[in-house]
């Protein structure tokens, strides 16, 4: 367990969401904030007891292959910053390395929008939301005709609905959604999909690395573009409306 107090986090942020849901992202916060100038206690007279790996177990993760990814995630992090062989104390005692290292992380968590066009997916669509709970920031929904419950479930959700009238042109409702989103990297997903729980850290890490264009992601095995760059502009053309 660890306690931060509240000007530490308003100082360099929270938890680095690539490491999902645990392992090393204490390890890498207590790095953080040693780094900006904090000292780190161990409180030897406090004892608190919880069952390990509980909420993994819960939604079905294997603890043991999180706790390696996590691990090697924390590796590559770290010495792509340079920290290798000089240990934690070292680097907290050279300034000029510390301000290379705060300078080089960056200031906020990528930013990860969900964007659906939809028209009278009422039967679908709050389950698709309910699966990208904590794997998104914005959900950008572009309705294209509803006369069911879809605008009203989409609302409930919390997404930024557009309705927009249908053009018989799939490109244009999907770059209308795009247009409207302000994520650094942007999910496409039709509402009859579904993110499964163990892919949500695995979002929040790829959202981290770099990306020129876009990714391909494996929906009922045929490889479709579904993972894109935010800010590189990217739109849709032509007949197939999978493919930008």
């Amino acid at each position: 367990c660890l306690a931060i107090r509240r000007e530490v986090v308003n100082a360099i942020g929270g938890l680095d969401p690539r490491f999902g849901l645990g392992n090393f992202d204490d390890d890498d916060y207590s790095l953080r904030a040693q780094l900006a100038g904090w000292r780190l206690a161990v409180a030897e007279d406090c004892f608190v007891h919880h069952v390990g790996g509980a909420t993994f177990a819960g939604q079905g993760i294997d603890y043991s292959g999180a706790y390696q990814i996590n691990r090697l995630k924390f590796a590559q992090k770290w010495a792509s910053l340079g920290v290798q062989g000089a240990s934690l104390a070292e680097m907290a005692q050279c300034p000029v390395e510390r301000e290379a290292l705060l300078c080089a992380l960056p200031e906020r968590a990528p930013r990860i929008s969900l964007c659906m066009i939809v028209r009278n997916e009422a039967a679908y669509l709050a389950g698709c939301l309910e699966s990208v709970a904590g794997a998104v920031d914005e959900i950008v929904i572009v309705d294209t005709g509803s006369t069911d419950a879809t605008i009203a479930i989409a609302e409930s959700f919390g997404a930024r609905v557009e309705r927009m009238e249908w053009q018989d042109d799939f490109a244009a409702a999907r770059n209308r959604s795009l247009a409207m989103a302000t994520g650094d990297r942007i999910l496409v997903m039709d509402a009859d999909e579904r993110l499964r729980p163990e892919c949500i850290p695995e979002m929040r890490w790829l959202s981290w690395l770099p990306l020129d264009f876009a990714a391909v992601v494996m929906i009922e095995q045929s490889p479709v573009l579904r993972w894109l760059n935010g800010k590189a502009g990217i739109r849709y053309e032509g007949a197939v409306h999978e493919q930008p």
